[in-house]
Order: C-alpha cells, then sequence, then structure tokens
C-alpha cells in the first residue's frame, strides 16, 4: 500500500513539471505552413498556445519552396508542409494525405476519375503553390496554357463561371464550396497523393515547442479537424 502511494506521488510530482515545464517555456517559435495546409496549421497554432501560454508564435504561410528556404535560412523552426518536396538535411513526420481533384462547375455528369492526359483539352486555372513539385511537373506537361495565380480567391472566380476548371488538393472544397454546381473528380495515376507532415531542419522537431505539436495532433479535436477538412468535397463528387 505505502508502495503504491509512493508511485502515486511520483507520477503527480512528474505531471507537476512537465505542466509547469509547458507553462515557463518563453521565446519565440516560428511556425511555417504551405498554402495546401492552411486550413489545418491554425489548429495546432491554437493548441500550442493553449499548452505554452508564454510562447510568442509567428505563423507564416506560403509556397512549399519558400517554406523550404525559410527552414535551410534558419528563418522559421518547424513547418507543416509537402513531404515529398523535403529531402536532403530536412527530417519528417507524416500527418495525412490527400488526393489531388479536378474542380469544375458544372450540371453535366462527371466521371469518377480523370487521368492526367485527358486534361489537354481543359481551360485551367492554376495555384501553383497548392501543388507539389512532382505535380506541378505533370500539371504543365499536360495541360493546355493557362490562367496561373497565387490567390484563391481569383481562382476560384474563374472556376465559377464554368469556363475554367482547376486541379488541387481535396482539402481546397472549403474555399469553392460556395461555388454553384461544383463537382470534383478524383485524378488518377501517378503523383496524385501529397503526403502532408512536420519538417524541419534534423533535430528540430526535438525542441519543447515541437513536442508540444507532435503530441497535439493525436488529440481527438485535432482528429476531427483534419476529417472535417479532408472530407469536405465529398458532397461534390456526384
Amino acid at each position: 500500500m505505502d508502495w503504491a502511494k509512493r508511485m502515486q506521488r511520483d507520477c503527480n510530482a512528474l505531471e507537476n513539471e512537465l505542466a509547469a515545464r509547458k507553462r515557463g517555456v518563453e521565446g519565440d517559435f516560428r511556425f511555417g505552413a504551405a498554402t495546401g495546409a492552411s486550413g489545418v496549421a491554425p489548429v495546432l497554432s491554437r493548441r500550442l498556445a493553449e499548452r505554452m501560454p508564454q510562447l510568442r508564435q509567428t505563423v507564416s504561410i506560403h509556397d512549399p519552396q519558400v517554406i523550404l528556404e525559410a527552414l535551410r535560412a534558419r528563418e522559421i523552426d518547424i513547418s507543416l508542409t509537402y513531404l515529398d518536396d523535403a529531402t536532403g538535411e530536412f527530417d519528417g513526420h507524416l500527418l495525412y494525405q490527400e488526393r489531388l481533384f479536378l474542380f469544375r462547375s458544372t450540371r453535366e455528369p462527371q466521371p469518377a476519375k480523370i487521368a492526367w492526359e485527358n486534361i489537354g483539352d481543359l481551360s485551367l486555372c492554376i495555384l501553383p503553390e497548392a501543388l507539389q513539385g512532382a505535380a506541378r511537373s505533370r500539371l504543365i506537361q499536360n495541360a493546355n496554357p493557362a490562367i496561373t495565380t497565387n490567390a484563391v480567391e481569383v481562382l476560384a472566380a474563374h472556376v465559377a463561371t464554368g469556363n475554367f476548371a482547376a486541379i488541387l488538393p481535396q482539402s481546397y472544397a472549403c474555399y469553392l464550396a460556395h461555388i454553384p454546381d461544383l463537382r470534383a473528380t478524383a485524378l488518377a495515376g501517378p503523383d496524385t497523393q501529397i503526403r502532408i507532415g512536420f519538417v524541419t531542419l534534423t533535430g528540430g522537431l526535438r525542441t519543447d515547442p515541437g513536442l508540444n505539436l507532435f503530441e497535439t495532433t493525436h488529440e481527438p479535436a485535432f482528429e476531427r479537424v483534419v476529417e472535417n477538412v479532408l472530407f469536405a468535397h465529398r458532397e461534390f463528387c456526384k
């Protein structure tokens, strides 16, 4: 009985120490996210602020290549971005996966899938920063001359006309949901899956903020948000 009480006291002391450590961590933390992960990044930032209220956060949303360059220059500490673009000096940890879809506004029945080689006849509006490197290359190889933008609002306006389509990760359905007669068709073939996760310079996840971000990803609230973002496209697959 005394042994059990001592164990309980030790566990309570450890929990109190960890809680105090989290509350006491101060300084600056620079978190970067790829544009395609902008729906999930705020959830992580909010939860980190709750866990470590003394920490000053800066959250930046950029093109995936800009994020990697910022990591190399040590201008950000941890990023949420495309794992397949991060090689060499980076550490990565997978959080979730997405698939590329063709979004368009039409009342015509759409196929369940479409291949890269079949998009050549479509007028596209392209948001390059929403795509990983390999998918960008395939899009350039197979697409007609297109409108390119760095603003999802501009892309949505073109898709809404019914004259343009867009190839985007499935989570972008959240940005296009207001468009009448929106349809989503899964892209088939290579380079149609996107792996998103934490990317840092080697060893970067082993900091106090990094470990707390990692813990947050295992919480039910985070999992629910990711599911809501990733499943938003389903109502448009008709």
